[in-house]
């Protein structure tokens, strides 16, 4: 009776498991939405999503010349942006879903004029969306991103995962703003520019997708960016440094030594005392030579450490410099706030309410940058090169 009982309940249980998908919505009645695009229109606000078509899904035909790519766009506009998805609801027919986002782009008008604030509304209201999801601004209409060649990848999701994963930019998720809304609202997003620099071989000449720096956020509304060179130094306080490339005066001529570092670590301790708060960011890395145009000796430790400290100067004006920006806009985007916050709570009580004040104006930065060279390649200009131009007559 029990042997019985026993295969009964396994002929039931393999039935339950033959029996397809549990879901209310069959796969193929969804529509799994990869991007989001997020402008300003006259009407307010522009929402474009972006859908891969599974019938175009073939392997010759996948980022190919053909036509067909194997993805599309669906734009409405709407006085919000909860408005603007129902129009892209009502046309589809099928359901819509964010299990799949992967990257969110806004374009700098929007961010500038009327702010993420309804956006960050709309996405902690939305169950399927995940908070790993890669959040862009873009310097222009933010759906020319769609408009970039697929050379290297078949899908924009592919490139953009690797602008992220290769650390091309500083990668900031729905869950890292939402924190940083939650402690005071400030935080910084990657800037994404288009443009037709990059795709001179291309046949259709479509636009071409870079990096620009960052864009910095007061209050969930942007208010300035960093660029490049400070984006390099925001880069070391997020502790993201990651294969960053650098040129060095040289001490001893001069001319230019360009070098690349390995690896790095940032770790900031704040003190506090009667009249200051300070806080010494320590900044250690590794770093390898790539070219040299100056006659500098590598392989003497004399000069080695003196280009390592030419080196350890640059870098600390260039985080001075970028911290000095922050502050001049009332912004700490890097979240000093809470290391302080952390280290001293009962200080930090008489701080919270007016910290914005205090972090422009009673906020002492101490950078302080240790680079040590490891790799120097060769140890001169090789043989040919100097002796290359000296049958020349001089000019």
């Amino acid at each position: 009776m029990v042997r019985r009982m026993i295969i009964t309940f396994l002929v039931m249980s393999l039935s339950f498991i033959q029996s397809g998908c549990w879901s209310s919505i069959e796969i193929n009645q969804r529509s799994f939405a990869r991007f989001m695009f997020i402008d300003k229109a006259d009407l307010g606000v522009e929402l474009t999503l972006g859908f891969p078509l599974p019938n175009r899904m073939v392997a010759s035909k996948a980022g190919g010349d053909n036509g067909s790519p194997p993805f599309t766009y669906v734009t409405k506009s709407g006085e919000n942006i909860s408005e603007a998805y129902n129009q892209i609801l009502a046309d589809l027919p099928r359901r819509v879903t964010f299990g799949q986002m992967r990257n969110i782009f806004i374009s700098k008008q929007l961010a500038t004029e009327v702010g993420l604030e309804p956006f960050i509304d709309f996405l902690s209201r939305q169950p399927g969306l995940h908070l790993n999801v890669n959040l862009f601004v873009v310097d222009g209409n933010s759906k020319e991103v769609g408009s970039i060649p697929m050379v290297f990848e078949s899908f924009l999701t592919d490139i953009l995962l690797l602008y992220t994963k290769e650390k091309i930019v500083h990668s900031v998720t729905i869950k890292n703003m939402l924190i940083s809304i939650y402690r005071k609202g400030d935080f910084t997003l990657p800037i994404l520019t288009i443009g037709k620099s990059g795709v001179d071989f291309e046949k259709k000449r479509a636009q071409w997708m870079g990096t620009s720096g960052m864009a910095i956020f007061r209050n969930a509304k942007m208010v300035g960016t960093f660029d490049i060179k400070e984006t390099k130094g925001a880069r070391w306080l997020f502790d993201d440094v990651y294969h960053a490339q650098y040129s060095v005066i040289s001490p001893t001529d001069g001319k230019l030594v360009t070098l690349i570092l390995r690896s790095s670590n940032t770790k900031i301790v704040p003190n506090i005392s009667d009249t200051q708060i300070q806080l010494n960011i320590k900044c250690r890395s590794e770093a390898s030579v790539m070219s040299s145009e100056s006659s500098i000796d590598l392989t003497s430790s004399r000069e080695l450490k003196s280009l390592e400290q030419s080196f350890e100067t640059m870098l600390e004006g260039i985080i001075t410099k970028t911290i000095t920006k922050s502050k001049a806009m009332k912004t700490d985007v890097f979240q000093f706030g809470q290391i302080i916050k952390w280290r001293f709570p009962n200080e930090w009580n008489s701080l919270e309410g007016n910290w914005r004040d205090m972090y422009a104006s009673k906020l002492v930065i101490n950078p302080q940058v240790d680079i040590s060279i490891k790799r120097i390649g060769a140890v001169q200009k090789p043989e040919w090169n100097r002796f290359l131009h000296q049958d020349e007559e001089p000019q």
